[in-house]
């Protein structure tokens, strides 16, 4: 794709850069810095022989020289990878191979020429010609991430390796990072003056601190090849040397750390030769600094066109004429979007660490190579959610690691027999509701008693708690609008509701609240007449959603794994066996154990912790979905599983 006729104009004055009223500060104080390194350094070598210098320089093979510059060239891949996580972090759309040659272009420029954050966001923007306020946050991203990358590989490098960090820091570094990530994972967002900043994804994350170890790893491996061969340091002792002597040049603000750098180095290297270690530090400048800055400015006065990462999928918003009574009308609370991904519709909900497919695909087959992409392309880690054992078995077959987490709960109203011996307990329940005289009323939405529905639902949050999300409606009116609701009455006082998504596939079950203290078999009452109403309009099947799954987990992995989604249920289970229900086996997939534990770990953070509800009104381009009514209309069974709430009535299940 190629660059935008009109390009975007940097700010004229440089203050978003280097901060209003104190960039000149910084700057002077690290003129200031560098002058008494170099003072410092120039009384260090006040003796030695600069002709040793050359000659120890001259005994730096070509084989040396051709290895170091293809150390430093894994550096600057490693270091130009930054970039691709920060563009994917922030949507640019910007493919990997065009963030990553700006961000490796910047950096060699910048640490050349000093002034980091100003001199890379220009050549950024030089490369990919974006939105100043995109290059800003880009390059901010890169330079924060990787100082707290090299703190973190810093202090754990010399733990292991030994080094001139005190032994009490490394040890303390490692809570500090495992707390810091887990602040990451539970708490993605930050707000601040009312603007959410999200933090990088725990797979964002992993990949920065990967990335971090070999851009150091092979930078010290460029200065240790070029150190003269009289010097004979191992380079395991060298390592956590530069990474100490790298802080030092970072935190300075010098051009290229020059001065802290080399004092640095000389003062953790002493008492080897200075004339050798000199000599190495002018030949990994030569190689490590003045080489790349070379070749940026070249690629800087011609920059290549570049590219858009290519989008595996079409994100069409959910209108609401297609949403009734569709497991797609819970996108309307969770952030959803149906997409069409080439081979047919699913459901895809992202949510910070995670891609998401929620349930069965609407129409295809189960596209986990689109899902792997997707996921890449936000930083998270692709998972199938809610899929049944068909699709199941086709995650297993590409290697994927299967859960079998819930069981569907289905009722077919044409074999509904109250008086057959299975529903013995319902029969009982339905007796004891009809004594009290309860009353099940079935009204249209536009006559909902929403003021007395929000009592009920706030008595119901009183006695269980917070309702849950994700995969679960909450209460909403503009949502209730869309569904079939059905009322519990005792005189004129409304003790209990539910609600059930409606299709040609059947009626699903969403919400259920009731009051505290109402008579018992209240709800067994609701979910009979939604039953009757499946039957008196020839639907198929009627879902009274799901229950952790009876099944024996696999392992104890598995069943860590469901406990981190699911409480104790035994009330539920019990509750909807009186139905005498077929159950269908419900599956969560993952490319492996860790990306199963970090996505069903999301997956609950959602359930348990969900965003405040905002309902807004969806809108659409007609012209891009002109094929979608067909396909959603003939969603089946399978793909409706998801829509749920297993918050009942009763305590125990909550």
């Amino acid at each position: 794709m190629s660059r935008s006729r009109t390009p975007h104009r940097l700010p004229k004055r440089p203050t978003a850069f280097s901060g209003a009223g104190g960039g000149w500060l910084r700057n002077v104080s690290a003129f200031v810095i560098g002058a008494i390194c170099l003072g410092l350094i120039w009384s260090k070598l006040g003796g030695v022989d600069y002709a040793s210098v050359r000659a120890a320089l001259g005994t730096v093979s070509a084989g040396q020289w051709g290895l170091a510059c293809l150390a430093t060239a894994v550096s600057f891949w490693a270091l130009g990878r930054y970039d691709a996580v920060a563009h994917r972090h922030f949507g640019t759309g910007i493919s990997d191979g065009s963030a990553q040659a700006a961000g490796a272009v910047a950096i060699a420029l910048s640490q050349s020429l000093g002034m980091g954050l100003l001199t890379s966001a220009l050549a950024r923007w030089r490369m990919l010609r974006l939105p100043a306020g995109k290059v800003l946050q880009v390059t901010a991203f890169v330079t924060f991430s990787f100082t707290a990358a090299w703190a973190i590989v810093t202090t754990f490098t010399t733990l292991f390796l030994g080094g001139p960090v005190p032994l009490w820091l490394s040890i303390v570094t490692m809570p500090v990072t495992a707390l810091a990530l887990a602040a990451m994972f539970f708490y993605p967002a930050l707000r601040l003056r009312g603007r959410a900043i999200s933090f990088p994804s725990l797979p964002a994350a992993t990949s920065i601190l990967a990335m971090t170890i070999l851009d150091t790893f092979a930078a010290a491996a460029a200065l240790w090849l070029v150190l003269p061969p009289e010097l004979a340091i191992p380079y395991t002792t060298l390592l956590p040397v530069y990474l100490v002597a790298l802080g030092a040049a970072l935190l300075s603000g010098t051009p290229g750390g020059l001065g802290p750098f080399e004092l640095t180095l000389l003062a953790l290297l002493a008492p080897a030769d200075p004339a050798m270690v000199l000599a190495g530090m002018v030949a990994f400048r030569l190689v490590y600094y003045a080489l790349p800055a070379a070749v940026a400015l070249v690629v800087l006065l011609r920059p290549p066109a570049w590219t858009r990462r290519a989008r595996p999928t079409r994100d069409v918003p959910i209108p609401s004429e297609l949403g009734r009574g569709l497991e797609p009308a819970l996108a309307h609370q969770n952030g959803g979007m149906l997409v069409d991904h080439g081979t047919g519709v699913a459901l895809s909900v992202s949510l910070p660490q995670t891609e998401v497919l929620l349930g069965d695909p609407a129409s295809g087959p189960l596209p986990l190579r689109w899902l792997r992409d997707r996921a890449r392309a936000g930083n998270r880690v692709p998972a199938a959610y809610k899929i049944t054992s068909r699709h199941a078995a086709t995650a297993r077959r590409a290697g994927w690691h299967v859960v079998r987490i819930a069981e569907e709960a289905l009722v077919r109203p044409a074999d509904h027999d109250i008086a057959s011996p299975v529903h013995r307990q319902l029969r009982r329940k339905l007796r004891k509701a009809e004594k009290t005289g309860l009353r099940i009323e079935h009204r249209p939405a536009r006559h909902l008693p929403l003021d007395r529905m929000r009592e009920v639902h706030k008595a119901w949050q009183e006695a269980n708690g917070p309702e849950r999300g994700f995969s679960m409606g909450r209460f909403c009116p503009e949502h209730l609008a869309r569904q079939t609701v059905l009322l519990a009455w005792l005189d004129e006082e409304l003790l209990a509701f539910a609600s059930f998504h409606g299709c040609n596939s059947g009626l699903y079950l969403d919400l259920m609240r009731i009051r505290p203290g109402a008579p018992d078999g209240t709800m067994h009452a609701l979910m009979q007449r939604g039953i009757e109403i499946a039957a008196e309009q020839g639907l198929p099947q009627v879902s009274l959603a799901a229950v952790p799954s009876r099944h024996p987990a696999t392992g104890r992995f598995d069943a860590v794994l469901r406990r981190m989604i699911y409480g104790p249920s035994a009330g539920l289970t019990q509750f909807k066996a009186a139905f005498g229900p077929r159950w269908q086996p419900l599956y969560a997939a993952a490319p492996g154990r860790r990306a199963m534990v970090l996505a069903l770990g999301d997956i609950a953070r959602e359930i348990h912790r969900p965003a405040p509800l905002s309902m807004t009104a969806p809108h659409y381009d007609s012209a891009e979905v002109t094929d979608m009514p067909a396909q959603v209309e003939g969603m089946g069974a399978a793909a409706q599983h998801d829509v749920e709430d297993y918050e009942v009535a009763y305590k125990s299940a909550s």
